[in-house]
């Protein structure tokens, strides 16, 4: 018997959640919090190559793209689009389970509230 999880299509639970939300400062507060937090716990200096997992709509990779080239990753192209619009970078559309990178093709890796 399935669970209600396995039931659940998640691809079009995100798609239409990153058209009903957003997550900037602007339209969660928190959202500065967060990515606050998040980015004092990265190395000081330049980042070099990084990867943001679940990227959402690109506030953190916004913080770190002065140190570093970002490559933002999401399940939603909408999301990827946003997060490059506003940090800059490359971006792809891709499950986190499944990433199209070589093994040691990044110096850092986020992932901010990815899984739950």
């Amino acid at each position: 018997m399935a669970t209600i999880f396995e039931t659940i299509d998640w691809d079009l639970y995100y798609e239409v959640e990153a058209e009903r939300r957003r997550f900037v400062p602007e339209d969660d507060p928190a959202e500065a919090e967060r990515t606050a937090f998040a980015n004092s716990l990265l190395p000081e200096g330049m980042l070099g190559r990084v990867l943001e997992v679940g990227s959402g709509d690109g506030y953190l990779a916004s913080k770190m793209a002065p140190r570093g080239r970002i490559t933002c990753v999401d399940l939603v192209g909408q999301r990827v689009r946003r997060s490059i619009d506003r940090a800059g970078g490359h971006g792809v559309v891709a499950r986190a389970e499944h990433l199209p990178f070589a093994e040691g093709a990044f110096d850092v890796v986020t992932m901010i509230e990815v899984l739950e």
